[in-house]
């Protein structure tokens, strides 16, 4: 599959990674297999970790209960974390690839942490030069057997917009949540959204924000990204509803 390099015109994007074929879930599309072949992590280490989180997200919202939730539940985007509550590296069974991807997943689940996006310092200086300060990027080095490498981080997109309009919208899942409340998902893992549909007027003057379990990027930092995709990677238009954008929220973002 060809790395994306250029986009078709649209108000907004869907960033699709990992996409799997719509008829068959299971059945890989494409696979960045950079970061696979992880080695196992210090369980007592990896519990303690999981742990402050747990407590950091209590602190941060006393209404969470715990029981019953998934581990990823644990990483609300609209909750503030640190670097002391994530690895600060992570070991491979393998060589150096001859090139690193900018954006890849570290898939730890096996050892309490859910699939954690690493992304290169070109990624990271894209997505700051449009919001400075907005994301969080914890610094994270790749032993492999032969090398180890450093500048890599893990993001963390804090940017979470009820934009969605999920009766629009195709392949939608609703999940319970810990309060009772309804949860909804748009194209759980492994299925690739066929029509998705928002709100234009909630977008204005953003550039990377998730909402429905997906992430999605505006047109300017779409296009700083596009050079930096993984293969198998890239930005699929959405549809947009509501008044038309005005002259200022239209203009690109030098």
């Amino acid at each position: 599959m060809q790395i994306q390099t250029t986009l078709p015109e649209a108000e907004f994007y869907i960033f699709m990674f990992q996409l799997f074929d719509d008829a068959d879930a299971g059945t890989p599309r494409c696979h960045d297999s950079t970061f696979n072949d992880l080695q196992p992590r210090n369980l007592a280490e990896a519990q303690r970790l999981f742990r402050a989180r747990l407590t950091r997200r209590m602190e941060l919202d006393p209404r969470f209960r715990p029981a019953g939730t998934p581990v990823d539940h644990f990483d609300d985007p609209d909750l503030p974390m640190t670097a002391d509550l994530f690895p600060a590296d992570s070991a491979f069974g393998k060589p150096k690839p001859r090139h690193l991807p900018h954006y890849g997943l570290l898939d730890e689940r096996k050892h309490l942490w859910p699939p954690r996006p690493i992304v290169s310092p070109e990624w990271k200086a894209a997505i700051e030069s449009l919001e400075p300060g907005v994301h969080e990027f914890f610094a994270h080095d790749l032993r492999f057997r032969d090398a180890t490498v450093t500048g890599h981080f893990l993001f963390r997109g804090r940017q979470s917009v009820a934009f969605l309009d999920y009766d629009a919208c195709s392949d939608v899942k609703i999940e319970t949540h810990w309060d009772g409340s309804r949860v909804y998902k748009l194209a759980p893992y492994g299925v690739r959204p066929r029509r998705v549909v928002g709100s234009r007027h909630k977008l204005q003057g953003r550039h990377w924000v998730s909402a429905g379990g997906q992430s999605f990027a505006s047109p300017v930092l779409a296009g700083r990204l596009a050079p930096l995709l993984p293969r198998g990677a890239r930005f699929a238009p959405i549809e947009l509803g509501g008044p038309e954008p005005g002259r200022a929220a239209a203009q690109a973002t030098p």
